[in-house]
């Protein structure tokens, strides 16, 4: 079988998922193309042509990933929560979607700074569709407890209610901050009353490489990633919902650091 695959989403021509894509299938064995898709959500309909009729599995990115559930015949349990998907498969005529970039934030930092998540007190900063995968994996993680900081109140009131780890409190000891926030108007949100050289901070954006949030941090003497080690890891989930094999994140990493 020869696939074809690829990733939908707007904006979307700065993706590196069709890299991701090329360089999983050179390790499998496996034939195919990968390409991208600029579809607004204004025109999803072409999401759903594209993978009832075009490509075999499509990666997804904003806005279309809470309107790709409404095409699914199934979904994975993250997606069902979230009501998120990033992940498209079409088999034996049916859709399945997926939602692999909470676990895969948690393996990248996992796997990066030899991080045990147990008894961790998680910051995310932001409490919007970046935040829901993310949130949702922490939950079922190890982690202590996640504070979530966000402008609308409403937002933070509804994951309080859905998730038992989720806080409106910063804990005295932060050891993991993971920031969601839209690329504009970012700053250093939050005390720095509970960080430590120890602290990890991440953003999950990777262009620029270094952020003016991400630079504060590092600043602070804290240790810092962008986004680009949870690309490769939520793609390593995602490749093996597709293709039932295993890919080490840290190799895909490689290919796009």
């Amino acid at each position: 079988m020869i696939w074809k695959v690829g990733v939908a989403g707007d904006p979307v021509d700065h993706s590196l998922s069709p890299l991701l894509q090329v360089a999983a299938m050179k390790i499998t064995g496996i034939e195919g193309s990968a390409s991208r898709l600029q579809i607004s959500a204004a025109h999803s309909e072409d999401l759903r042509i594209a993978i009832h009729n075009n490509f075999n599995a499509l990666s997804v990115t904003m806005p279309l990933k809470p309107i790709a559930t409404t095409m699914c015949n199934h979904l994975d349990p993250a997606a069902t929560r979230t009501g998120m998907v990033n992940s498209l498969l079409r088999k034996d005529g049916l859709i399945y979607g997926a939602c692999t970039d909470g676990d895969g934030l948690i393996n990248s930092i996992t796997s990066q700074f030899n991080f045990d998540f147990a008894n961790a007190h998680v910051v995310v900063l932001g409490a919007g569709g970046a935040a829901a995968g993310i949130i949702d994996a922490l939950e079922f993680s190890t982690a202590k407890s996640i504070a979530v900081l966000n402008r609308t109140q409403s937002k933070i009131d509804l994951l309080v209610s859905k998730y038992d780890k989720v806080t409106r409190t910063l804990p005295d000891r932060i050891d993991v901050v993971i920031n969601t926030v839209p690329v504009t108007g970012r700053e250093a949100p939050i005390s720095i009353a509970g960080l430590s050289s120890e602290t990890i901070c991440v953003d999950i954006t990777y262009s620029p490489a270094e952020s003016e949030w991400l630079s504060f941090f590092a600043a602070e003497g804290c240790r810092t990633s962008n986004g680009l080690a949870m690309l490769a890891y939520q793609a390593a989930l995602q490749f093996k919902f597709w293709w039932n094999t295993e890919i080490d994140g840290a190799e895909l990493l490689k290919v796009i650091k």
